[in-house]
């Protein structure tokens, strides 16, 4: 059994292995901003919560704006910088590279999976918010207090497809907005327990629930579908 830090430290390969391929040949320092835009991870806030995680390993560097860059009302975003292996001039050759090793050592390792998994239930909660997010929005409405950390959705992301997680949180927001008027916020909480009631009551009836799929405007994370096509148990390159 490995200890935990070295789960740790795989899933920081991992997500460093992500973050590398929203790089292109000749960035150097991407901003926040930009890897957001490239679909690095669900929900900005969250994005940037990755990358600070990075930073503080030393697998990123963090270039703070000059004074020349701010706004009285809007600080311009970080910049994020590969740190590249002294012995080569390619930050996603590094990666890869030392992403592979790392499978190769903790191949067999209980612990990796156990933390793959819950990092897959993290992100996919992140994407139930930002995909209620989107019809919240569209219908007129506005989304408070989204936290992925909900024991019912995690249950939900662990029995069910994502897809019919989707079907639920669309079921519930448009059963619930029926209710409201234009402007009005929903808590998420709320959409989140009327889901695990359809949830419940689809089950003591023997319904066949569809699977959805995210709407074009929302591409899935680079981040999701890095570690769905790369179990822990498969080398990565």
């Amino acid at each position: 059994m490995f200890e935990e830090s070295n789960a740790e430290y795989f899933i920081d390969a991992i997500l460093l292995n992500a973050l590398a391929s929203c790089f292109k040949p000749g960035d150097t320092y991407l901003t926040e901003d930009q890897l957001f835009l490239r679909g690095f991870a669900p929900l900005e806030t969250y994005c940037q919560s990755l990358i600070d995680r990075l930073a503080s390993k030393g697998m990123v560097e963090l270039k703070l704006p000059n004074e020349s860059q701010l706004d009285q009302v809007t600080r311009s975003p970080r910049s994020v910088r590969l740190l590249v292996d002294s012995r080569k001039g390619d930050a996603h050759t590094h990666t890869s590279d030392r992403l592979e090793l790392i499978i190769d050592i903790f191949r067999d390792s209980t612990d990796c999976d156990l933390a793959l998994a819950a990092l897959r239930r993290v992100v996919s909660a992140h994407e139930c918010i930002e995909y209620a997010e989107y019809f919240v929005n569209k219908a007129g409405f506005k989304l408070i207090n989204a936290l992925a950390e909900n024991q019912k959705l995690h249950l939900l992301i662990v029995q069910e497809h994502i897809g019919i997680v989707y079907n639920l949180v669309w079921r519930a927001i448009r059963n619930r907005s029926r209710k409201m008027v234009r402007g009005d916020a929903l808590e998420f909480t709320q959409i989140i327990d009327y889901v695990f009631e359809l949830y419940t009551r689809s089950k003591r009836r023997g319904m066949r629930l569809d699977v959805f799929q995210r709407p074009a405007e929302l591409r899935r994370s680079v981040l999701s579908k890095f570690i769905e096509c790369r179990p822990p148990t498969t080398n990565i390159v």
